[in-house]
């Protein structure tokens, strides 16, 4: 993994919290002294990491990566029965705005509305509970504005 200087700039982007961009180009050389790794970089520059930190901090790239494709494939009808089944439900003045549900890391908020065609169902995904929750009444004043015009129809 040393020698993949793609992953090293990953590893060392992801130890400055993204603060700080690296890319291949500016790792020149790497040395150890007993379980720590110093990274030479351009600029007379250089940082460390444990070896421990290293591949820590690589497995959760690894799994950060892994669960964007995995929430990328996750199609409307599976988060609707997913909400329908085991989501919260957001409740306000007796009436149901919808769900909220975790598939995996991320929340969904679906909006549940009555049409002419029956029920149909939008969802977005948000990174918690609290930010779904609050889309999901935001988009509530949304829906209502859509029924009244269906009803007027």
């Amino acid at each position: 993994m040393l020698a993949d200087k793609e992953a090293i700039a990953k590893i060392l982007t992801y130890d400055s919290f993204g603060s700080i961009q690296y890319s291949a180009s500016d790792i020149e050389s790497v040395s150890y002294k007993g379980d720590i790794l110093r990274f030479n970089l351009s600029g007379n520059r250089a940082t460390m990491l444990s070896v421990d930190q290293l591949f820590y901090y690589h497995q959760q790239i690894m799994d950060s990566e892994k669960e964007i494709i995995d929430a990328q494939e996750i199609d409307n009808n599976t988060v609707v029965e997913l909400a329908k089944e085991i989501g919260t439900v957001i409740w306000e003045s007796g009436c149901k705005l919808g769900y909220v549900v975790r598939y995996r890391s991320w929340f969904y908020a679906v909006t549940e509305v009555l049409t002419t065609r029956g029920f149909q169902y939008s969802h977005s995904r948000h990174g918690s509970f609290y930010l779904a929750q609050e889309e999901l009444r935001e988009r509530s004043w949304e829906v209502g504005a859509a029924l009244e015009v269906l009803e007027a129809a």
